[in-house]
């Protein structure tokens, strides 16, 4: 698993804290949709960051729906609340 984005997004930076938080083992790209040559096009069409490149290739965007999906990946430490 890879997560792309930059060090200064806000977006990346909650992405990051719950993969910490949740202890997840996921690479780091550092890479910024506003330099020329960036790869983030090829991971996300919208051209955003952050990009969680899950192992089997799928892509996913927006901060809300990658935080969702580690949530529900490491049953420890339940981040967000379950919907009733």
């Amino acid at each position: 698993m890879k997560l792309v984005g930059s060090y200064t997004s806000p977006y990346v930076r909650k992405a990051r804290v719950v993969l910490a938080e949740k202890k997840i083992d996921c690479e780091f790209v550092l890479d910024s949709p506003w330099l020329e040559g960036t790869g983030v096009p090829d991971v996300n069409p919208l051209g955003k960051i952050p990009v969680l490149v899950l192992d089997d290739d799928t892509c996913l965007f927006d901060s809300r729906v990658i935080v969702e999906y580690l949530d529900g990946v490491a049953p420890n430490n339940k981040l967000l609340p379950s919907t009733a």
